[in-house]
């Protein structure tokens, strides 16, 4: 059985943050078919939109925000692969925000996960319950 987002720290990261990742109940199977698909809905996700991101930023310049810049898009791309290779749930959509940075959005049921890749480098996450703010962390 999977639980909630967790965050790990890893202070010989090059990043601010090596990981956030799902818990496995014990026994679990290393490698299950719904890790499987989570690899390949991760793959797809730097695939389109984050790679073709990366190849044009200026497909996202919109009047009045900040056009995230190539590196920030790189830094997506990079968590991307450590989330993937953690096991962690895909997102259910990427998107840049005004300022800026590429945001993971996961919305299950009552719960709605965010991690938010700024142009400086940081991630933060944030996770809503029923709409409501209980976690907030600047990794």
């Amino acid at each position: 059985m999977r639980a909630t987002l967790l965050v790990e720290r890893n202070s010989s990261a090059s990043a601010p943050v090596e990981a956030a990742v799902e818990t496995r109940a014990a026994g679990e199977a290393a490698v299950t078919g719904q890790e499987q698909d989570e690899a390949r809905k991760w793959e797809a996700l730097i695939d389109h939109p984050l790679i073709d991101w990366v190849l044009d930023p200026s497909q996202l310049d919109e009047p009045g925000t900040v056009t995230p810049s190539k590196e920030t898009i790189r830094r997506a791309i990079n968590l991307a692969r450590i989330l993937s290779a953690r096991g962690a749930c895909a997102p259910t959509r990427v998107v840049p925000d005004a300022y800026g940075a590429i945001v993971f959005e996961r919305k299950a049921r009552d719960l709605f996960q965010s991690l938010r890749v700024s142009p400086d480098g940081t991630v933060e996450q944030c996770v809503f319950r029923d709409r409501r703010l209980v976690h907030r962390e600047r990794l």
